[in-house]
């Protein structure tokens, strides 16, 4: 009996061993130097008074010492407003963070962030006050081209329109064929209504930075090639003849 609890508590104190080496070996696990290099991301935020609030897909390049710079192409009531943006930056050795960041109107923006996957992601909370905002970043790599996200994309689309509850959502099947052209199935729920099995096609272009467009039928919307082109994050800049709306995407692929 005696031995029994003896190997009994050697084998707990052998695994909260394990799992005090892991947190030391995890209490150091990010710095500054984590997150240098260039990410691309979407953000949505909530302002008191604004209709459809503020919505974003900025690009961010990190120097490893604290500092960064990017350019922010959004909307900001439904309404295109771009900046280039200028910031500071902390992080933890838990990998918790802060941004800090000055739009080309003066305008600061302070927002929290943790930090996954070696640095590839990078999760955003905006902390100012009267706001609630949220967003993700993911690791460009790169550079990009047509070529880059040729294949077929599995995506989820929600749109905010005013005038319609409950707005619209998509699940679409986009394939990209390497040249300019897509095509893609979709089923779509438009204010609470299914239509399934709908079809449509169009155009896509992809800059050496990894931005790009696709073009729906006169609806553009900002593409943002991340991780190699494993998942695109998209966002509707110019609804054409359509009432103002905040629409955003993300395909990851198949």
């Amino acid at each position: 009996m005696r031995k029994q609890i003896m190997t009994t508590v050697a084998a707990v104190l052998f695994v909260v061993g394990i799992g005090l080496a892991n947190e030391a070996h995890g209490a150091g696990a990010c710095n500054l130097q984590t997150i240098k290099g260039n990410y691309a991301g979407l953000v949505i935020g909530t302002i008191p008074g604004i209709p459809l609030g503020v919505a974003g897909s900025p690009t961010v390049t990190f120097d490893g010492v604290g500092n960064f710079t990017g350019k922010d192409v959004g909307l900001f009531g439904g309404f295109p407003n771009n900046s280039t943006t200028t910031g500071s930056y902390t992080v933890e050795a838990d990998c918790s963070g802060t941004l800090t960041t000055t739009f080309d109107n003066g305008f600061t923006v302070p927002s929290r962030i943790t930090i996954s996957d070696n640095g590839a992601e990078i999760s955003m909370l905006i902390t100012f006050p009267g706001e609630a905002g949220t967003g993700t970043f993911r690791r460009v790599g790169g550079p990009c081209s047509l070529q880059t996200i040729k294949g077929s994309y599995a995506g989820f689309v929600k749109g905010e329109i005013p005038g319609v509850p409950l707005g619209v959502q998509g699940a679409p099947v986009t394939t990209f064929d390497g040249a300019g052209n897509f095509t893609d199935s979709d089923a779509v729920v438009f204010g609470g209504n299914l239509f399934p099995g709908l079809s449509s096609a169009g155009t896509y272009t992809v800059n050496s930075d990894c931005t790009g467009t696709l073009d729906h039928g006169g609806s553009i919307m900002r593409l943002l090639i991340v991780d190699n082109g494993k998942e695109i994050f998209g966002l509707v800049t110019d609804v054409g003849p359509l009432p103002p709306q905040v629409t955003t995407a993300d395909w990851k692929r198949q």
